[in-house]
C-alpha cells in the first residue's frame, strides 16, 4: 500500500515524523475565513492545486525535522500557486498564514496573534527558510510573563495534549476552532 492510500484509509503511519497538512484540514480552515476575503480565484486553488502540495509533503512529513520546518515549507509550495491578481493573492496569502498559525496550535506551540502579520509578509516575499526562521524566532524572543498570561487566557487541552490524533491527524474541529479565534 502507497503511503497515501494508507494515510486517507486512517492507517497508523509510523514513519511519520510531523503531522501531515489534509484536504479536511485545509477546508476546515477555508470555512472559517470571512467571505468578504474569499473569492472564487481562491477557491479553486485550494479545491485543484494545494492538494498536489499536500501529497508532495505528505513524503515530506517522513523526513521533515520539526513542525516549523514542514510548514514553512508548505506554505512556500503553496503560495507559488497563489491567484495571479493582487486582491486575490493578498487572500490567499491570509488564508496560508491562517493554515501555519493553526497547524502549529494544533501541534500545541503558542503563536501570538503578533505573528500573523509578519507570517503574510513572509509568506508573500520570502523563502521557506526565512519563513522557518521567522516563525522559530519569534518563539524565541516571547517573554515568560506573555507567555504565562497567554497560558492563562487561552483554553488549554487536557494535559497539554496537542489536538493531534495519534494517527497524526489534525482533527477539522480543532482546527476550525483555532481558526475562527484568529478572528
Amino acid at each position: 500500500m502507497r503511503l497515501n492510500e494508507a494515510y486517507d484509509a486512517g492507517v497508523q503511519v509510523a514513519e511519520l515524523n510531523v503531522t501531515p497538512v489534509t484536504k479536511e484540514f485545509l477546508m476546515a480552515i477555508k470555512d472559517s475565513v470571512n467571505s468578504a476575503k474569499w473569492d472564487a480565484d481562491c477557491e479553486r486553488v485550494v479545491m485543484t492545486q494545494l492538494g498536489s502540495v499536500s501529497y508532495s509533503h505528505l513524503i515530506a512529513a517522513v523526513q521533515a525535522p520539526d513542525p516549523f520546518v514542514f510548514i514553512a515549507s508548505y506554505a512556500y509550495q503553496a503560495n507559488k500557486y497563489a491567484p495571479k491578481a493582487s486582491e486575490s493573492a493578498k487572500y490567499f496569502r491570509e488564508y496560508l498564514a491562517r493554515v501555519v498559525t493553526v497547524y502549529l496550535q494544533s501541534n500545541g506551540y503558542y503563536m501570538p496573534n503578533t505573528i500573523y502579520p509578519l507570517l503574510i509578509q513572509a509568506i508573500a516575499s520570502a523563502s521557506a527558510t526565512r519563513i522557518d526562521k521567522i516563525i522559530k524566532g519569534m518563539h524565541i524572543q516571547i517573554g515568560i510573563k506573555t507567555l504565562e498570561k497567554y497560558l492563562n487566557e487561552k483554553e488549554q487541552l487536557s494535559d497539554g495534549v496537542p489536538a493531534v490524533t495519534v494517527r497524526k491527524r489534525i482533527r477539522a474541529t480543532d482546527a476550525k476552532r483555532y481558526a475562527e479565534a484568529l478572528d
